[in-house]
């Protein structure tokens, strides 16, 4: 597989003991590599059938990557908030010999928006 390097940002994560003994917390980034990225949902004009407005992006991540509900990703230079939460996407058994074997990994996906701290 070969798809992009996205960064994942888990905010509040405890890194370590002040001298007061209180935890420390702080984002920690971390880099998956092999993730397709695919344009998020679409609208389209009832009248003419032409889309109008896609939103957001759609992460496809490796089954070993677990991902908090506050995460934000670094996609293409630009940060995103996610827009519900992951999804673990798995192929039933027996569904096709193709992908009885397959194990595809979470979804997530990415607010239209980007991310603005503060």
């Amino acid at each position: 597989m070969s798809g992009e390097t996205v960064t994942m940002i888990t905010p509040g994560v405890e890194v370590g003991r002040d001298r007061y003994n209180k935890p420390i917390f702080a984002d920690q980034p971390r880099q998956i590599t092999d993730v397709a990225v695919a344009p998020g949902s679409t609208s389209t004009d009832e009248t003419t059938g032409q889309v109008i407005e896609t939103r957001g992006l759609t992460l496809y991540l490796p089954p070993d990557v677990k991902v908090a509900p506050e995460a934000r990703f670094v996609v293409r230079g630009k940060t995103y908030p996610i827009d519900g939460s992951s999804q673990d996407w798995f192929s039933p058994v027996g569904f096709s010999r193709v992908y009885d074997s397959w194990q595809p990994g979470n979804v997530v996906s990415l607010s239209a928006k980007e991310y603005v701290d503060g």
